[in-house]
């Protein structure tokens, strides 16, 4: 008798167990609507145009109350939903809501990228963005500045690929420039501007090199910031070189450049070089054994820094003048108070002994700085997760501003642009249909 009502008894309880679960995932579920109904209210409300829920996966949803970025789990995540991508990095998307205030009553016209002219159309590349797949339009830019262009356009579509509900992003047409410097009032997207810029015109998106820049010898990104954290194992903190490192090209222009020199070279506490290309001699030091350093410095060259972005991936300190360029992750860039994590010397390195020696003397002050930098730039600002978020972002404010591009020619059956993973296989945007033709190309372009 008690085995048989210990069995009822048993059963009971199952099935309650069983009720109650599926209750719960009901209210869970019901609940979750609700927060994608305001996760969508919230991206309507921030650029006037009704954007995706913030969630494909309903369970991912139902924890964001619990989830905070963590940059070993997610730093090189680029699916992060738009409410992780808002949550993880407040401050990176300063210069997409200027744009977008900027251009609320002024929208971007097609008639702006048909009057583009001179180094502005044989340096940018014209694109699109339709139901989240990329469209190239145009091969200007594709062959200019070595790889830039291709590394730009793997970037983004490697944003969209990684986005469950991309074909639910807005359409748009744009054109990205990749040359260091753009001038006049044409609609680009850049990798760079002024800080104090108050164009309408020019969208600042990731550098080209957040994806590979082979032709400096560097590599991937992705595979940078791993060989820097190897460096890292081996020369802890205490065990870095407590001296001032620089290398770069020097040109005539870069008045910068030459500055530091006249106040660092052969100084015991600096170890600053030119680099020789191709000589016995040339002073190049890899990336990655910068972080073997304690004091890493920067110069811009013709506008910003192509080696920035790595240097701050070093348990190091990061010494530069005056911020004169911006990239996506310079409102993340403090240079004192408690939250320091750079620090900044006037423009023609006069005061940089003095400020070195100050930091040699307090070595608490300078540990907090690079902490500061690891933990803000390094393991946030400058993770890949940040740069699939910032892309994403780009393409939804600029749209909520930009006109609805065309998807086929006047015919209204050819399309007017090529999908990317053909311009990517065969390394041009148009080719002819002979057989024989597409094998040569082909074979042009992989070997």
């Amino acid at each position: 008798m008690l085995g048989l009502t210990t069995g009822r008894n048993r059963n009971i309880c199952v099935t309650l167990s069983a009720g109650l679960l599926v209750f719960l995932l009901l209210i869970s579920y019901s609940g979750l609507g609700t927060r994608e109904s305001e996760a969508g209210a919230d991206s309507q409300a921030h650029y006037g145009k009704k954007f995706l829920p913030q969630f494909a996966n309903p369970f991912r949803g139902y924890l964001f109350a619990s989830w905070e970025f963590d940059a070993v789990r997610d730093g090189d995540d680029y699916g992060l939903s738009d409410r992780q991508c808002s949550a993880a990095f407040p401050k990176l998307y300063a210069d997409i809501d200027e744009m977008v205030s900027r251009r609320e009553l002024n929208h971007v016209a097609k008639a702006d990228f048909d009057s583009v002219e001179g180094d502005h159309v044989g340096s940018s590349i014209r694109a699109m963005i339709h139901r989240g797949e990329l469209y190239i339009i145009s091969e200007d830019g594709l062959a200019d500045y070595q790889s830039r262009g291709f590394a730009t356009l793997h970037a983004i579509n490697r944003a969209l690929m990684a986005y469950t509900d991309r074909a639910q992003l807005p359409n748009c047409e744009f054109r990205i420039y990749v040359g260091d410097m753009a001038q006049g009032d044409d609609t680009l997207w850049v990798y760079t501007k002024p800080v104090e810029s108050d164009t309408e015109n020019l969208w600042l998106m990731p550098d080209f090199g957040m994806y590979d820049w082979p032709e400096a010898m560097i590599g991937s990104y992705i595979k940078s910031r791993r060989d820097m954290r190897v460096i890292e194992e081996e020369v802890p903190w205490e065990k870095k070189t407590q001296k001032f490192l620089w290398r770069g090209i020097i040109l005539p222009p870069y008045q910068s450049r030459h500055d530091l020199l006249r106040v660092a070279q052969d100084k015991p506490w600096a170890d600053v070089a030119t680099e020789v290309i191709n000589t016995p001699d040339s002073h190049i030091i890899p990336m990655a054994d910068f972080c073997r350093w304690m004091f890493v410095g920067d110069v811009k060259g013709a506008s910003w820094s192509g080696g920035a972005k790595y240097k701050h991936n070093c348990h190091s300190v990061f010494v530069s003048h005056r911020l004169a360029w911006r990239e996506i992750y310079t409102g993340a860039m403090v240079d004192s108070g408690p939250a320091q994590n750079w620090v900044s010397v006037l423009d023609d390195w006069s005061n940089l002994e003095e400020t070195l020696q100050d930091l040699i003397a307090n070595p608490a002050k300078a540990k907090m700085i690079a902490d500061n930098s690891v933990r803000t730039l390094r393991d946030r600002y400058l993770t890949p997760a940040a740069e699939a978020c910032y892309w994403r972002q780009l393409i939804q404010g600029y749209a909520s501003v930009s006109f609805e591009p065309d998807f086929f020619e006047s015919d209204n059956k050819t399309w007017r642009g090529t999908p990317f993973s053909s311009v990517a296989l065969m390394g041009m945007v148009k080719w002819d249909s002979d057989q024989d033709s597409l094998i040569t190309a082909a074979r042009v372009r992989h070997t």
